[in-house]
């Protein structure tokens, strides 16, 4: 049997999950689906600074894994290896993970040395998060703060 991936080209957002469910099926020699097999099948990033979460082992079902709800949190491009190891089958999965839509806004540098009454010495910093805690360089928009 032979473990096969969807085609290339799939992206995710940072910390959302992949927009389909990812599909892995056991093939026989001449292309067909293998029904008989039920086996576990893993799921890891073989890069070490992200992480994959969601339900990272699936068994198959009439030959087919599927995978729902695969979140990887930092951007850039990142590989799934999908490992059965009662077949002694891997395969692995290219991604690429774009930063997705503001979740979160974080203070990066608190105000120094304010005095009552008087302005800040230095600015206050915000920057905008996604789902993944990436920082999101393209927001433009102006932050009120109230005390």
């Amino acid at each position: 049997a032979v473990l096969t991936v969807p085609p290339r080209g799939w992206h995710a957002l940072g910390g959302s999950p992949l927009s389909l469910d990812l599909q892995l099926a056991f093939l026989d020699s001449f292309g067909a689906i293998v029904q008989a097999i039920s086996f576990p099948v893993s799921a890891n990033l073989t890069t070490t600074s992200a992480h994959l979460s969601g339900a990272t082992t699936v068994s198959a079902i009439a030959g087919v894994s599927t995978f729902s709800l695969l979140k990887i949190d930092l951007i850039g491009s990142h590989e799934i290896m999908f490992l059965s190891t009662d077949l002694g089958l891997s395969v692995r999965f290219a991604i690429q993970v774009k930063v997705g839509g503001v979740s979160a806004l974080r203070i990066t540098k608190q105000p120094e040395h304010a005095l009552n009454g008087t302005l800040f010495f230095a600015p206050v910093t915000a920057t905008y998060l996604d789902l993944g805690g990436n920082v999101i360089p393209t927001v433009a928009d102006v932050v009120s703060v109230a005390i």
